[in-house]
């Protein structure tokens, strides 16, 4: 009578069927550009937000024109540098609360690419929406000889926004990537290390407990000593 094999492993299941895991992969991919499409699309809606408070808080250049030129009325102003300093400052708070915002919708799933992505072009393009897009010499000053024609001359008018510094575009996507970054590695859980195989609950041991199945070596103290050799002594020459 033969005994039957319990200990027989279980057959393995089936693998896959290629076209589910394709559909699977397809799945996952279409979540990923939804994500980073609303991002952008949120960040595109700031910018507008951002580019109308910009026009309503940055100092603008004081004008005044006669009948044959356009001039400044403070030819030592910084109403320019103004301008560029808060775009800078606008485009660094839109920063902090875009990637705030982004690591709080996103931190059950834990981020992934498309946040990184979706979150630095959105902030690209919000930021060149509040901008107005690049403006050429040449078409800034046929919009300040426009305004010029409109007003009595001698008055003072004010000639459109522009920036100096087309770097601080760049400190929207900065700043949010920035944020999102450093939120995560602060308020993500960690995954927890593998124990050491000798740790137990309050830590690695200090004296592991020895293999059985070496010889351990033998102990000096427990080593018996030799015992001193005992010669017969000798005895002398019988006397007559």
């Amino acid at each position: 009578m033969t005994v039957p094999d319990t200990f027989q492993d279980f057959p393995a299941p089936p693998p896959e069927p290629e076209p589910k895991a394709k559909e699977r992969t397809l799945r996952g991919l279409g979540r990923e550009l939804v994500l980073a499409l609303l991002l952008l699309a949120g960040c595109a809606l700031l910018g507008l937000l951002m580019g109308v408070l910009w026009h309503w808080l940055a100092p603008k250049v004081p004008l005044h024109a006669d009948a044959t030129a356009v001039y400044l009325n403070d030819p030592e102003g910084e109403q320019a540098i103004g301008a560029d300093g808060t775009f800078g400052l606008l485009g660094a708070g839109f920063g902090l609360l875009t990637g705030a915002a982004a690591y709080l919708a996103t931190r059950a799933r834990q981020g992934g690419i498309s946040v990184a992505v979706g979150l630095g072009a959105g902030g690209l393009l919000g930021a060149y929406l509040a901008w107005g897009g690049r403006q050429s010499a040449a078409a800034y000053q046929a919009a300040v000889l426009k305004v010029a024609k409109s007003v009595p001359t001698g008055h003072t008018f004010y000639g459109p926004l522009q920036l100096t510094t087309k770097a601080v575009v760049l400190i929207w996507p900065i700043l949010a990537l920035l944020t999102l970054i450093a939120l995560t590695a602060a308020f993500s859980p960690r995954p927890t290390p593998p124990p050491v195989p000798w740790q137990g609950p309050w830590g690695p041991a200090r004296n592991p407990a020895p293999d059985p199945t070496q010889n351990p070596a033998p102990d000096a103290s427990q080593t018996p000593s030799p015992e001193p050799s005992q010669t017969p002594a000798q005895d002398g020459p019988e006397r007559a």
